[in-house]
């Protein structure tokens, strides 16, 4: 009697569980899926490899190098990792708030120009591994702050918060590095700095102390140099003046007031700085 109750019991265990097993597989796959509907950019960040904006007749390409974001148009530099990541995914968390498929346009005797998609705002091309994408951004709303949204293959478009706009970037500067120096001072092994006044040259030994090389050959302070370092590796731009510079009287660095070179480990050739005319006296 015992044996059949505890046969009884333990199918129903199974039978409870292998319900609530499918039951909650059901629920958090429809739940998915209704997450996903409501997204405005179908996309995944991990998966996109370039980045194309236009807006305002500005054209920014970027691509991801060996995990490393660099810019291609309109010039070659790298890009700032952190702000390209929140781009991303500030798209894959966007929300529609409001659908409007191609019958309903047709009901209301409207067109896509009348949702700014014959002269867009801007245009965002993302291109994955296999597929890319290419979505329209369009006119505010009329009732609220919303802009309208539609990618480039579908009909339907799609209203979303309004600051998708600050997202996009407007200029190449919006996504460039800011680091004026990309070594970290544990990579520094060699500096000079050449001035009107002289010239100095200092190189690191293996065990970490500096030795100055030229104008004489003495040992260098430690706690000095770090703290030559310390205050020149952080220093950020502030502003992009040209990419092409051909004159470069105009800002002083034909003959400049200081030049400052650094050598990395294991680099022949050093990154060098030149420092030329203040602001203002070009003002």
């Amino acid at each position: 009697m015992k044996g059949s109750i505890t046969f009884v019991l333990f199918t129903l265990v199974l039978t409870l569980g292998a319900f609530i097993y499918f039951f909650e597989r059901d629920t958090s796959s429809t739940a998915e899926q209704n997450a996903r509907a409501r997204k405005a950019f179908m996309i995944d960040p991990d998966d996109i490899q370039e980045i194309v904006i236009e807006r305002d007749g500005f054209k920014l390409v970027c691509n991801r190098e060996e995990d490393q974001w660099v810019l291609r148009e309109p010039v070659t530099d790298l890009a700032d990792e952190g702000l390209i990541h929140r781009f991303l995914y500030f798209l894959e968390l966007l929300r529609k708030n409001t659908t409007i498929t191609a019958p309903e346009r047709q009901e209301r005797n409207l067109t896509l120009s009348d949702y700014g998609m014959d002269t867009p705002q801007a245009l965002i091309r993302l291109t994955g591994k296999t597929r890319s994408k290419t979505y329209l951004i369009g006119r505010k709303a009329t009732l609220d702050d919303r802009i309208y949204v539609k990618e480039n293959s579908q009909d339907v478009i799609v209203s979303v918060d309004h600051h998708l706009l600050q997202m996009i970037p407007a200029s190449t500067a919006d996504w460039r590095v800011r680091n004026l120096f990309h070594e970290n001072a544990s990579d520094i092994t060699r500096f000079s700095i050449r001035r009107s006044d002289g010239f100095i040259q200092a190189g690191r030994r293996d065990s970490g102390q500096w030795i100055i090389q030229q104008p004489i050959k003495t040992r260098a302070s430690v706690a000095a140099v770090q703290r030559l370092l310390d205050s020149l590796l952080p220093l950020q731009i502030e502003a992009f003046i040209t990419d092409s510079a051909k004159d470069l009287t105009a800002y002083g660095l034909d003959h400049p007031a200081t030049e400052l070179a650094l050598w990395r480990k294991n680099s022949k050739t050093p990154d060098t700085l030149l420092i030329g005319k203040s602001i203002e006296t070009m003002t």
